[in-house]
């Protein structure tokens, strides 16, 4: 049984809030094989645009890693996030990033971080 924890943004610890939608978000996050036999696990990272002007998708698949563990070992993964990994299409069909508050989703786990 593979479980992720530890859930944590590399930037902005105490506000959890970007100034500019231009800088690289690090998102790391452990994983760890609590099962008896060593496997492979797919880590999936979803993005999802809590406020905007247009309702984009619910969540999005941004990033992906997979990964074999033996029994008992842990592995910690860093995700980089792009401006693009934020935008969605617009009215006037071009990508943008609306300031608002974003929702990164890495298995059961949830947290959030606000663009100004």
């Amino acid at each position: 049984m593979f479980r992720c924890d530890r859930l944590h943004f590399q930037l902005w610890p105490e506000r959890r809030a970007r100034e500019s939608s231009n800088e690289e978000l690090s998102v790391n996050v452990t994983v760890k094989n609590g099962g008896q036999r060593a496997g492979k696990e797919v880590v999936q990272l979803y993005v999802s645009d809590l406020v905007a002007s247009l309702s984009p998708a619910g969540r999005k698949l941004k990033r992906f890693a997979k990964i074999y563990l033996e029994p008992g070992q842990s592995r910690t993964l860093t995700f980089q996030l792009s401006h693009d990994d934020l935008s969605f299409i617009g009215a006037n069909n071009k990508p943008v990033v609306e300031p608002g508050e974003f929702e990164v989703t890495i298995a059961e786990l949830k947290d959030r971080f606000v663009v100004k």
